[in-house]
């Protein structure tokens, strides 16, 4: 069972990110779904509503745990062999999930989606 990333399909930005990664992906790790396919579903997981779609990345392990901000794009980014030179930064304690979410949540409030 894969990952599963659902991400703002109505974002440039996004959408641009997400191609990246998906081209980078080698193994393909990660099944991409829009956001708003996801929540049309009828057997998605309830605690994921529009509100939290629109302001975040929503990465589902095959085990259903839930990662959102920057613990999913850590998560993406460490499966995918082009940013293993610099994932081990992603992981100094307190230091890289302070900076990272504080960063991530600089970047989402800033690209120009809806939101």
């Amino acid at each position: 069972m894969k990952n599963k990333v659902i991400y703002d399909g109505q974002c440039s930005f996004c959408t641009d990110v997400k191609n990246i990664l998906e081209f980078l992906d080698f193994n393909k790790n990660f099944e991409w779904i829009k956001s708003e396919l996801y929540i049309k579903n009828p057997n998605r997981i309830s605690c994921i509503n529009n509100e939290l779609t629109d302001k975040t990345i929503i990465l589902i392990k095959p085990n259903n745990q839930l990662l959102t901000e920057f613990k999913a794009c850590r998560y993406i980014m460490s499966r995918i062999v082009f940013f293993y030179p610099i994932i081990v930064f992603m992981y100094i304690p307190y230091i890289s999930n302070f900076l990272g979410t504080a960063i991530y949540r600089i970047v989402s409030k800033r690209r120009k989606c809806k939101t």
